[in-house]
């Protein structure tokens, strides 16, 4: 961790070792079962120093996404990659991982308790955002129709409805079939919005 003083350095190592101790129990027990005791018995830290990152244990279920949502956008840099056919391998990954996730039944209800309105909220902010980001540098020499940061809001709203309906069961399709509905989706938008 060069260019960072000391303070930093120590910093960044409690923030991963509290966001690592997070990603172990999410893999052992439901969200809803975990408390910010069990995270910071796990991570050999303080209940203010959780409090000096975090507000909360779903802020930082929605802080473990950014990285998800970061690799995610890594394949889709570029206009090709955006309008390509194909969804990128790592839609089809992320879709993988979660339907791994185990045997029982999802259920967003059951699974994030009172957390359910905040968590989707944010995630859904946080990837707008992101696809904001990603979306003015892979376009930024066309002329839009529709301001980005609309057309990231829809983009986003697709992602997590879609892969929200599909990871509950509503809807029956493999990972690469989710993947390829949301990426033609996003490609529908974008066409829709920018003048090719």
């Amino acid at each position: 961790m060069r260019g960072y003083s000391r303070g930093e350095r120590q910093a960044v190592r409690t923030k991963t070792s509290l966001v690592t101790a997070f990603s172990v129990l999410l893999r052992e027990r439901n969200y809803a079962d975990i408390t910010v005791t069990d995270i910071i018995t796990r991570a050999d830290t303080g209940r203010s120093t959780f409090y000096r990152y975090f507000k909360s244990k779903a802020d930082l279920l929605v802080f473990l996404h950014g990285d998800r949502f970061d690799k995610l956008l890594a394949s889709l840099a570029s206009e090709p990659a955006w309008l390509d056919d194909v969804p990128p391998r790592e839609l089809i990954s992320f879709l993988t991982m979660f339907r791994g996730m185990g045997e029982r039944p999802f259920s967003l209800a059951y699974m994030l308790g009172n957390d359910m309105d905040y968590v989707i909220h944010h995630i859904n902010r946080l990837l707008s955002v992101k696809f904001e980001k990603n979306l003015r540098a892979a376009f930024a020499h066309r002329t839009t129709r529709i301001p980005f940061d609309v057309l990231s809001l829809s983009i986003a709203g697709s992602y997590c409805w879609v892969i929200i309906s599909w990871l509950k069961g509503d809807i029956e399709y493999s990972p690469e079939e989710a993947a390829a509905y949301v990426h033609r989706l996003a490609r529908a938008a974008i066409r829709s919005a920018m003048v090719l």
